[in-house]
């Protein structure tokens, strides 16, 4: 496998994998359109398409990776097989940040702002309601839990909450999960409530309309607890997040809510390790995979790990760096053909590179280790079209500017 482009993927239509994958003449990985039959191909060269069986190719995209300077995806959603958004963080000078939300209709291939924020605002994750198709957009704005809503996935998007839970000073969304059978969407993040910075979830019962705190969370007293990531196995709500401790840990910790009460799934401390931070969760049947990073307050290299709870019990299924140079996970996705990609950054030879390991059996490889301008990240990976990742972060040019960074990878 191959990731290729930046910016754009590939035309509009439905598109599956050939299998046994199929390789031209030139060694190029071939796609089949079931609506006309056009080939796409994923050549050096770029993407390719031919509409008459392959004899001639004529070019979609190039592999360029320039984009604006001073920008960072965030965060990267699908809507549908060929509707995506993502979030887009721009800094107009080196100073001002302004987030936007962009959306394309045609499978990455092409992006328009879908709304603007204000200076100040910052957008770190999506939901949608399977019930309304609503979606939302969480973050923070100032000091204030901040949420976005597109009532039925069409038209503007409208402020849902703007405050702070529990009449707390400040509090930020992280990210969503939202009950498919209920219909009740659960925001997760953190909120500084008592004088206490809590692990926090809010809910709304009525697609976004109003929103009241489910949960508050410390691991000891008023030590600091931040929730990051939720999902839903089956009907259980699962939470993942970090809380120190009164030694200056920083837990691990996967929570679970069964509709009754909670319970601790996973707190856990990597031997040696003082950091122990979940960045993403992933539920795949009675499976739960939590990605993210452990390491040392007082020095050391980051390592990144994913953990997977299965028949009951937990186990770290995967540790990544490269001799010993930091590494971190940032998001994970099973893609609709079953496989299971994490998305990072890992630091090569002293350069930090945008990083994706994917799970083979029992092993995981790194199938992409990317060196745009400088430092280079994914923060979130996404599914394009079936069985075709594509992966949004950043790639720095001169701090604090940046460039947005969006690629796929061939079949």
């Amino acid at each position: 496998m191959r990731w290729v482009a930046n910016k754009r993927s590939f035309a509009t239509g439905t598109w599956t994998n050939i299998t046994p994958a199929v390789v031209d003449a030139e060694g190029r990985k071939l796609l089949i359109r079931s609506s006309d039959g056009a080939v796409i191909a994923y050549s050096s060269a770029g993407i390719k398409i031919s509409t008459d069986a392959g004899a001639n190719y004529s070019n979609i995209t190039s592999p360029s990776t320039t984009e604006p300077l001073g920008k960072a995806h965030s965060a990267f959603f699908s809507d549908s097989a060929t509707k995506h958004y993502r979030m887009t963080t721009e800094m107009t000078d080196r100073s001002t940040i302004v987030p936007s939300i962009e959306v394309s209709t045609d499978s990455g291939q092409n992006w328009s702002v879908d709304n603007t924020e204000s200076a100040g605002i910052y957008l770190f994750a999506f939901g949608k309601s399977p019930t309304t198709s609503s979606l939302f957009a969480g973050g923070t704005s100032i000091a204030n839990w901040y949420i976005r809503k597109k009532s039925g996935g069409v038209g503007a998007w409208t402020t849902s909450y703007n405050a702070i839970p529990s009449g707390g000073t400040s509090g930020k969304a992280n990210g969503f999960a939202v009950s498919s059978t209920t219909g009740v969407i659960y925001s997760v993040g953190q909120a500084n409530i008592g004088s206490s910075y809590r692990w926090t979830v809010i809910n709304s019962a009525n697609d976004g309309a109003t929103w009241n705190t489910f949960d508050t969370y410390n691991l000891i007293g008023t030590y600091t607890a931040e929730a990051i990531a939720a999902t839903f196995s089956g009907s259980n709500l699962i939470v993942a997040g970090s809380a120190y401790d009164n030694s200056g840990n920083i837990h691990w910790i996967v929570r679970s809510w069964n509709g009754t009460s909670w319970t601790t799934l996973d707190d856990f401390i990597d031997p040696g390790r003082l950091t122990n931070i979940p960045q993403a969760i992933l539920a795949v049947g009675s499976d739960i995979y939590v990605t993210g990073y452990v390491g040392n307050n007082t020095g050391g290299a980051s390592e990144w790990i994913t953990r997977k709870y299965t028949a009951g019990s937990w186990s770290t299924v995967d540790r990544y760096q490269y001799n010993s140079e930091p590494a971190r996970a940032n998001s994970i996705i099973a893609l609709s053909t079953g496989e299971i990609l994490v998305a990072g950054q890992s630091s090569v030879n002293g350069i930090i590179r945008a990083t994706i390991r994917k799970q083979t059996g029992s092993s995981w490889n790194t199938i992409d280790r990317f060196s745009g301008n400088g430092v280079s990240a994914y923060k979130s990976i996404g599914e394009c079209a079936p069985g075709i990742p594509c992966a949004a972060g950043y790639s720095s040019f001169n701090t604090p500017l940046q460039q947005t960074l969006f690629r796929l990878l061939s079949p």
